[in-house]
């Protein structure tokens, strides 16, 4: 069951900054470092001391975040969470900002494990309808009966009593 502290119900608003604020492409990052989503180890903190003494941070190792993909009329955002590793990025998070809403996107392993169980649940969905108008016996075998209507197959996300539109299976014979 789901609930409010799961990842995908969690985001972050600051409506007095975004009152007093155009979140833009250059001023998104400050925003972003007011969520609860922000690691305050990154970089991005230590980038404005380095800068002063000409340290280039481009060489350290470490958390940094990068606005990656801003929409022309600035209402979407994606925040990457990057660790630098030896001079090379890798992606470790990515948050996207939906008008003014920071939110953290899934990952790449929850996003398959939900797809393949999606599958799974239709697939036994099909298999459930086509089991109902089947019967097996020992002298004849399989056999199957043209139901009456046709099928539909129920969504188990969807609840009770509720039918999926491409679920019909039409029965020739």
């Amino acid at each position: 069951m789901n609930t409010p502290d799961d990842e995908k119900f969690r985001g972050f608003t600051a409506p007095q900054w975004l009152m007093t604020n155009t979140l833009t492409r250059d001023r998104v990052l400050e925003y972003f470092m007011m969520s609860d989503f922000y690691d305050t180890q990154a970089e991005n903190n230590l980038t404005e001391k380095h800068i002063k003494f000409g340290i280039d941070t481009r060489e350290m190792d470490g958390y940094h975040y990068d606005v990656t993909y801003a929409s022309p009329d600035n209402q979407i955002f994606h925040v990457s969470k990057k660790v630098r590793m030896k001079g090379l990025d890798r992606t470790e998070q990515v948050f996207y900002i939906i008008a003014g809403t920071i939110y953290q996107a899934p990952g790449w392993r929850n996003a398959v494990r939900m797809r393949v169980a999606e599958s799974l649940r239709a697939m036994d969905r099909s298999l459930d309808a086509l089991r109902s108008i089947s019967s097996f016996s020992v002298a004849s075998g399989h056999s199957w009966s043209k139901p009456q209507e046709p099928l539909r197959l129920s969504s188990s996300q969807g609840g009770e009593g509720k039918e999926e539109e491409s679920g019909d299976v039409e029965m020739d014979g």
